[in-house]
């Protein structure tokens, strides 16, 4: 199965946020375990997502110099592409830049009572603040938060039990109380066992954002359009993974025309005739599910390549959050 960019990062950094909470200790250091029941709390190591951190900026600054170094070179539509791939990059690096510091200032708070967070690693649970990832509509889209809740709980957890314990630790990040509380009140009519992640993010989006804020967003990332190396078919499972999370409607025109726009004039012709043989009197796509089947099925496009963008994930993912002030 191709990789998504739901499974990579999409960090968007909010340097407002306050991780604190009583006796000196930060959510990193804490997460519930399995057990509801149990109290006992995982501790986490700060040090370590600095030096991820730190690997990560030397990363970007490479990435960095050689989008620059390659728009440099480029001419017509693919030297503007890769202007603004540039920017996105500078961007994603000035964004990780400061929290990294943020965390290393953190770690630095943290090193008188790091021996007394070891000997103690039982806590209650209203020790553990309701704000820990924040969520303000002006300043972290919704993908972002539920991308960097799934990969930071993923990677302490597990799959299995992040899977099994997502809908009480999404009650836990939510910002507000009272979309924590339509969150809650959103998952009531599935059964226990089905509230998984699926679920659970749109039920996330339903409560916390209006449908004209799900709109907002959807047309956003739908207007970025393929990114390089991308497939049709990564493409193509990429938007139709976005467009069920946020409830997008099959028969939405304004969607699907961004969608168009986003392929070149001869592909399109090209799915477009192809739907006719199952639609002969066609003369247009009229719903998305229709435009993505057709899209999923072309190989392609030329210089694309699916290993290359399976390596090059995250840092595909990221251009898409730095995005966000482009568009």
């Amino acid at each position: 199965m191709p990789v998504s960019p739901q499974d990579v990062n999409d960090m968007e950094v909010d340097e407002h946020r306050d991780y604190t909470v009583r006796g000196g200790t930060t959510m990193e250091n804490y997460i519930p375990a399995s057990d509801p029941e149990d109290l006992e709390l995982e501790e986490i190591d700060v040090g370590e997502e600095v030096v991820l951190l730190k690997k990560q900026l030397q990363d970007l600054a490479q990435h960095k110099a050689q989008v620059s170094a390659n728009a440099n070179r480029a001419t017509g539509a693919r030297k503007l592409k890769l202007l603004q791939l540039a920017e996105n990059t500078r961007y994603e690096y000035e964004s990780t830049q400061r929290l990294l510091q943020d965390m290393e200032a953190d770690l630095k708070r943290l090193e008188p009572t790091k021996q007394e967070v070891k000997k103690n690693t039982v806590a209650v649970l209203d020790t553990i603040p309701k704000h820990v990832i924040r969520y303000d509509g002006k300043r972290q889209t919704a993908r972002a938060f539920l991308s960097q809740f799934r990969r930071l709980l993923t990677a302490h957890l597990g799959a299995e039990r992040f899977e099994q314990q997502c809908e009480r630790l999404m009650v836990l990040c939510i910002d507000e109380e009272h979309y924590a509380i339509q969150f809650q009140e959103g998952l009531k009519p599935f059964p226990a066992e089905s509230r998984g992640w699926t679920i659970c993010q749109q039920v996330f989006i339903n409560a916390c954002l209006t449908q004209a804020q799900r709109d907002e967003e959807v047309e956003r990332l739908t207007r970025i359009g393929m990114f390089e190396l991308e497939t049709y078919q990564n493409f193509a499972i990429r938007i139709e993974r976005d467009l069920h999370v946020y409830g997008v409607k099959d028969d939405n025109d304004l969607i699907l025309n961004q969608l168009e726009k986003s392929i070149g004039t001869m592909t399109y012709n090209q799915m477009l005739t192809n739907h006719r043989f199952t639609n002969p009197m066609a003369r247009s796509f009229t719903k998305l599910s229709d435009f993505l089947t057709e899209c999923k099925m072309l190989k392609g496009p030329e210089g694309a390549d699916v290993t290359k963008v399976y390596l090059d994930a995250p840092t595909v993912e990221k251009h898409l959050s730095a995005s966000r002030n482009k568009t």
